[in-house]
């Protein structure tokens, strides 16, 4: 049977049970509550008969009319209270009560009219034989009426003694049953209780000590309680979930014991790839204890491989950079921070660092990533690389200024002394090649001495509206030959200053609308300013080819074009400088400069900011 049935039934006996034990006190209640008003109502008789009694003494002795009144009214009370007492055990002793009553008021009333007649023959004059006879009858009534009042009497004390005892044992028959109700309900409940604790309690405490031995490990181990009950099916329920985790952490070892051959191998080409880098690689946790380095640290530091903590490294770069700012920086903002160009001594370094954080909701930062880059041979190659350059430009910019000088005097003064037109042409693109050579090696000294940092650029106020109108009415020749739009619009409020160096930002300028100019085979270019905070932003929007988005990330790059297509260089727009050294400008006198917008086939928009005049 299963519990849940064996509940039910216990639950339906206690019912019955208490709803029996309700029904008997409900019962003897009764009883009592029946047999207290029957005691009231003898009570009652008593006190009545006991009062008739001593008014019948009163008459006998007094002969009042006021005692009679009395005796009357008492009598006439009794009536009901006797009619209202009638059944039960008690009904014979309320007959004969009821009876003697009637008896009672009889004689009572016989004596009262002996008496009324005795008294009337005195007043008449009747003799006194007659009198006396009377008073003999009298006598005789009057013996009979205490008699009989005296029976009456008796009759309900005996009545009332009744009732007592009637009372006594409704209230013991009521403490019977309910002790006897109290021991069958006590009984019930012990037996129920060993019968639950024998039943489902050590089904229990088997099926725990079962689950401490599964808990400890052991899936072998099979719960043996058969019974068909709720305790039998979790019992079955639980041997089958041993089965199932059984088979799941087989399956789940073997692709663990996979996984972690997997995690051997992807460790092991880690770290070898690691080994092989030619620059410095530490990982670090947030105490700054190193978890993995690579060779190349001690290689490049000069500092023996079980020396190298983080404190001995920043130690190293103290002079150079406080590498513990970068650091508190890179962990606070969570992104890499790069700390470009340290000179230690004789060596430059390139240092990157980098956050560890965990992929979860929270990106729990768990560490950090330093790696050091000996950029001693790049600087001393980029360094030889610009002196070439800055020499090379020297030298060439004598004999190209000759070039053009003596070709120009040639065209302005000898032209109609030369009758060939191919020796004409070949003297006009000589002047002409002069020209765009002086113009690249210009670029190339400019482009030397921004990087190094030995640009002077000045700061004055000026009106940029007025230098964008200048620029433009200086190349809108260039433009005009292949019927290009060169346009200005100014806002509303048409005077805005900036403080900047007022060539260089004519350089610049120069430069976007040479490029909008270059890469735009129809329609123009169009420039715009506006106002940004304390900044004043200049657009220069063409409606040339455009550059792809994969290929807007290449610009601002050394020796890059701004076509179309950037990894194919077109010899005939020069080599690339123009965006480069604007961006070196821009930077230089406080500002910023992007492409802004760029769509193949519809145009480009570059935008530069500068500083407003105050």
């Amino acid at each position: 049977m299963k519990i849940r049935t064996r509940l039910y039934f216990s639950s339906i006996i206690t019912i019955v049970l208490v709803g029996l034990f309700f029904a008997t006190q409900f019962y003897t209640n009764n009883k009592i509550e029946t047999a207290n008003k029957k005691h009231n109502l003898a009570y009652k008789i008593e006190s009545t008969v006991f009062h008739l009694n001593m008014l019948t003494h009163e008459y006998l002795i007094y002969r009042e009319e006021r005692i009679l009144e009395q005796w009357n009214s008492r009598y006439n009370s009794l009536a009901p209270i006797l009619a209202a007492a009638g059944g039960g055990k008690e009904e014979e002793l309320i007959i004969s009560i009821n009876q003697d009553y009637l008896v009672f008021n009889g004689l009572f009333s016989q004596v009262t009219a002996n008496y009324a007649k005795r008294q009337k023959l005195l007043q008449e004059g009747a003799s006194q034989e007659e009198i006396n006879t009377l008073s003999v009858l009298e006598e005789g009534l009057a013996a009979q009426l205490l008699l009989k009042s005296q029976k009456i009497f008796s009759d309900t004390l005996k009545l009332t003694e009744n009732l007592d005892t009637e009372i006594i044992d409704a209230n013991n028959l009521a403490t019977k049953l309910r002790i006897i109700f109290l021991l069958i309900l006590g009984l019930f409940s012990i037996t129920t209780t060993f019968i639950v604790s024998g039943v489902i309690v050590k089904s229990l405490d088997k099926l725990r000590k079962s689950a401490e031995i599964i808990s400890k490990g052991n899936l072998e181990h099979k719960i043996d309680i058969k019974g068909k009950d709720e305790i039998g099916q979790v019992s079955r329920a639980f041997n089958e979930m041993t089965d199932k985790l059984k088979e799941f952490y087989t399956g789940l070892e073997e692709k663990i014991k996979e996984r972690t051959e997997e995690l051997s191998e992807e460790r092991a080409r880690l770290m070898a790839s690691i080994r092989s880098l030619s620059f410095g690689f530490i990982l670090c946790d947030l105490d700054d204890q190193i978890l993995i380095k690579n060779p190349a640290v001690s290689r490049i530091l000069g500092i023996q491989d079980g020396e190298i903590t983080i404190d001995k490294i920043r130690e190293y770069f103290k002079g150079a950079a406080n590498l513990e700012i970068y650091h508190n920086q890179c962990l606070k903002e969570k992104r890499p921070v790069e700390i470009k160009n340290i000179g230690v001594g004789k060596k430059f370094f390139r240092l990157l660092l980098a956050p560890v954080i965990m992929l979860r909701d929270s990106e729990e930062v768990i560490g950090h990533i330093l790696l050091i880059e000996d950029i001693t041979e790049v600087k001393l190659l980029e360094r030889a690389r610009e002196e070439f350059f800055s020499i090379a430009s020297h030298e060439l910019r004598t004999p190209l200024t000759a070039i053009r000088g003596n070709t120009s005097l040639i065209q302005e003064f000898y032209t109609d002394k030369i009758k060939d037109k191919d020796v004409a042409q070949m003297i006009s693109d000589m002047h002409e090649a002069s020209v765009r050579l002086i113009g690249i090696v210009n670029d190339f000294l400019d482009v030397s001495r921004l990087e190094q940092k030995k640009t002077e650029l000045k700061k004055e106020k000026f009106d940029m509206a007025a230098l964008i109108e200048e620029t433009i009415n200086e190349v809108k020749g260039v433009a005009s030959q292949k019927n290009l739009y060169l346009k200005f619009e100014p806002p509303l409020q048409s005077f805005f200053s900036v403080m900047a160096d007022r060539g260089r930002t004519k350089q610049i300028i120069m430069n976007l609308l040479g490029n909008a100019i270059n890469y735009t085979p129809k329609g123009g270019a169009t420039i715009k300013i506006e106002p940004q905070g304390k900044y004043l932003k200049t657009y220069v929007t063409d409606t040339g080819v455009g550059i792809s988005s994969e290929n807007q990330t290449l610009l601002f790059r050394k020796f890059q074009q701004a076509g179309e297509k950037i990894l194919t260089r077109n010899v005939t727009q020069g080599v690339g400088f123009g965006l480069y050294i604007s961006k070196l400008l821009v930077e230089s006198m406080g500002g910023t400069i992007e492409l802004f917008k760029s769509e193949l086939g519809v145009g480009s928009t570059f935008a530069f900011t500068l500083l407003v005049a105050s």
